[in-house]
């Protein structure tokens, strides 16, 4: 093979375990750490994302998605801004809330007994039901917040939609104020050098893998194994641009932050309020059990702004550099290869195309993940729902991981199979 190579300009020699160590970190690893962060993340789970866009890089495209939808640069102020990053949240209550309700004001919806055409009464048992909101719920564990917050119980912390209106907190009416305010965020231009770097040390790869290395390996060429990461960095990247990285979540003064003062909660640092609609209670009577059910939003009734001609169209954008992402790994290949196998083993081709397909089911997972956990996590921790979700997560995170153990395997016995090549 090396002599066959050799005929062409090039000169080859066998591939030691540093460079195969150096084709994995240039090509995978420091992709992994271009990522973009969410707001609020902990170093924590910014390494935990990374050594997972590391093994599977499609799960680490949504929070570039994100940051391109969000379109956080284009905002009047630097509240807008953070609201557009989803950097502001708001108190909210949970399932249990209903059981700490007693002897507060909320029991005026209580109809009492009810007297019968036959004289006699019965008297209605009241139910409180907390209806969820599709709000993402803050995670006190892993969520960085500013200032200082504590709960009672029955009320956890939510990010507020892009779309809610956000304005400054009464009495600061002055412009001047609102264009000083300031809020701890970043651009983060190390990793946007890198992200650049790396795309281009990509596009370096793939022209390498041309000739020699596709006539020996067809589409199971080890070369073509970074498409994936450029696509994801290549997204992350614009994200990075058009929306910063707040390194804090920044509580918002609502009605229920109020409610939840008055119950012996402590909020300092909060920043802005939304605008919010009277809350309406739905009640209905059950007459058959008797049961009176009062049903109140687990956050409140915030009035929501018109999106704006740039949203929608770096929405579509996002969407758009999705499914490119998704879809570029086999055009590069069909272009490239047409999917020939030439020399390359049944073992290569399987591993390959296998890690590419478990990669992109996992990307499709994490986001399925998020949209549950988002639906249901408004019940409370106990709620059974989450825990079936991650354990369901879990099981096909552990069946996915020999993909990726075969696939980085298959990758150093074909560079060492094929050697180190350069033109001459």
């Amino acid at each position: 093979m090396l002599a066959q190579i050799e005929k062409r300009n090039l000169v080859c020699a066998p591939a030691s375990w540093s460079d195969v160590a150096t084709f994995l970190l240039a090509n995978f690893a420091t992709h992994a750490v271009t990522i973009k962060s969410i707001s609020g993340e902990t170093t924590l789970l910014f390494a935990i994302s990374a050594i997972l866009a590391l093994l599977f890089p499609y799960t680490g495209i949504w929070g570039g998605w994100e940051g391109i939808a969000s379109a956080a640069i284009f905002g009047e102020d630097v509240l807008q801004k953070a609201l557009r990053a989803r950097a502001l949240c708001a108190v909210g209550r949970l399932e249990d809330w209903a059981t700490t309700i007693e002897n507060t004001s909320e029991q005026t919806h209580h109809q009492g007994p009810r007297l019968q055409s036959d004289g006699t009464t019965i008297e209605h048992r009241r139910k409180v039901e907390v209806v969820s909101s599709f709000y993402y719920p803050v995670a006190r564990e892993v969520d960085q917040i500013h200032g200082q917050v504590i709960l009672p119980p029955g009320y956890r912390l939510y990010k507020l939609l892009p779309g809610v209106k956000v304005k400054l907190t009464r009495g600061i009416s002055n412009p001047k104020w609102s264009s000083s305010l300031d809020l701890s965020s970043s651009r983060n231009i190390a990793k946007l050098l890198i992200g650049i770097i790396q795309l281009l040390f990509a596009c370096v790869t793939l022209y390498r893998a041309r000739g020699s290395q596709l006539e020996k390996y067809g589409y199971a060429a080890f070369g073509l194994t970074v498409i994936p990461y450029a696509a994801m960095t290549l997204v992350n990247l614009l994200a990075g641009f058009v929306t910063p990285e707040f390194t804090h979540l920044f509580v918002v003064r609502s009605k229920y932050l109020e409610e939840a003062k008055g119950k012996g909660g402590f909020f300092d640092g909060t920043f802005g309020e939304p605008d919010e609609d009277q809350e309406e209670y739905q009640t209905r009577i059950d007459e058959t059990s008797h049961v009176h059910s009062l049903s109140v939003s687990a956050i409140g009734r915030f009035k929501y702004r018109r999106l704006t001609r740039v949203e929608y169209l770096c929405q579509c954008l996002a969407s758009g550099l999705v499914v490119v992402a998704f879809v570029v790994p086999y055009l590069i290949t069909l272009g490239l290869t047409e999917f020939k196998p030439q020399e390359s083993t049944l073992a290569q081709r399987a591993w390959t195309m296998s890690w590419l397909v478990v990669d992109q089911f996992m990307g499709v997972t994490t986001w399925a993940i998020s949209i549950i956990l988002a639906i249901f996590y408004a019940r409370g921790h106990d709620a059974m729902i989450p825990r079936i979700v991650y354990t369901v997560a879990w099981a096909v995170f552990c069946g996915s991981i020999p993909a990726v153990i075969g696939g980085y395997v298959t990758i150093a016995k074909m560079m060492q199979e094929f050697g180190n090549c350069i033109n001459t």
